[in-house]
């Protein structure tokens, strides 16, 4: 849900660009609409086959119940107003502090009632990881100058998420092989100052988790502390025990693509029941490797077994990014009205997420042309 600049997202997949067929259909693969279909139905059929052995047999994280949870915790985030990452932009260069404080406030209170607002927490900070806004540094060193004691640890926090965007933006997208050793040390400058205001603002909130959360991203890039995001996600947990983010996070560095395994991945979310009882977002963290299997699905243009890894993810919790990357199988497939229910849902958890709203807008202009 949202974004940052963290590297998941800098070498995340990427969606092949939209292409109109001259017969007015959409499609990626060639075929017409209608052969792409009878193809999917008898997939389809055969996928329903191997379900219903499969839940003959029973799976040991399969709990309905926590499932739904999870997704009605998600759907009750979208009805609390999720920030505008523009809007919170422009209250920092506006010098609207203390109204991006009470907006912080705002959803650090609510966090017990409506676990889900932990996520608008940590996009509050990261919607300022904007590197190419003119001003807007010097906005954030004023901010912290004031030093108001009852408001400096978000302060803090603010400009320390800014400066692990700068880190990352001065690093560059590139693949490592790619990437100049001057490019790494500016990155690991600007992540040492990110990590002093981090830092500092833990000292005046210790359960500060979205601090917790932005020195996890850190250290999954700095090969230098070995075990440094192990260590900030334990004092995270210490201080919130429920806590989502800093595990969705951390879970992120386990990746195969980031030198971890599906092994790693699985043996972290073990026993996560419990936990999930509190704060069900956490379990659709379950769904994480599935959905990342989708996504080397998608790499390999498998897209039936992209669908199957993300029905799988969905399976613990309607997340919105596990619906956006279903939205992109069943477009792959053909199936654009399925991929256009799921954008639309999508976009109902997270309105200010950029593919969704286009590749929604683009669907329902398909659907009034065709009348579908």
């Amino acid at each position: 849900m949202g974004g940052s600049l963290d590297e998941d997202m800098m070498r995340g997949a990427k969606v092949r660009p939209w292409r109109w067929r001259r017969n007015g259909r959409v499609g990626q693969s060639g075929k017409s609409l209608p052969q792409q279909q009878q193809r999917l139905q008898r997939a389809s059929m055969m996928l329903s086959l191997l379900l219903i052995v499969g839940c003959q047999r029973g799976t040991p994280d399969t709990r309905p119940d926590l499932s739904a949870a999870a997704t009605a915790a998600l759907l009750a985030y979208a009805e609390h107003s999720p920030p505008d990452p523009k809007a919170l932009l422009k209250l920092v260069l506006d010098g609207e502090f203390e109204a991006f404080e009470a907006q912080a406030r705002a959803h650090e209170q609510g966090w017990e009632q409506l676990p889900a607002r932990e996520i608008a927490y940590q996009h509050l900070f990261e919607a300022l990881q904007q590197s190419d806004v003119p001003g807007l540094e010097q906005r954030l060193d004023a901010w912290v100058a004031q030093r108001r004691p009852s408001s400096s640890y978000i302060a803090l926090g603010a400009r320390g998420s800014y400066r692990v965007g700068l880190g990352y933006a001065l690093r560059g997208a590139g693949w490592a092989r790619e990437t100049s050793r001057e490019q790494f040390e500016a990155m690991a400058a600007q992540h040492e100052l990110a990590r002093q205001d981090l830092m500092a603002a833990l000292a005046l909130k210790p359960d500060f988790t979205a601090a917790h959360t932005l020195l996890i991203s850190m250290a999954r890039s700095d090969k230098r502390r070995p075990g440094e995001a192990r260590r900030w996600l334990d004092l995270a947990l210490a201080a919130r025990p429920e806590a989502y983010m800093p595990r969705q996070r951390f879970l992120g560095g386990l990746l195969p693509r980031w030198g971890g395994s599906y092994q790693a991945m699985d043996e972290f979310t073990q026993g996560l029941e419990g936990p999930a009882a509190k704060n069900p977002l956490l379990w659709t963290l379950m769904g994480e490797a599935a959905a990342d299997r989708g996504e080397a699905a998608y790499r390999q243009r498998d897209f039936q077994a992209m669908l199957q890894h993300y029905n799988a993810a969905l399976s613990h919790g309607r997340r919105a990014d596990f619906l956006r990357g279903r939205a992109r199988a069943y477009w792959e497939l053909g199936q654009w009205q399925l991929a256009l229910q799921d954008y639309e849902r999508c976009l109902t958890q997270s309105p200010f997420d950029g593919e969704c709203r286009e590749h929604q807008k683009t669907l329902a202009d398909y659907a009034a042309r065709v009348g579908g």
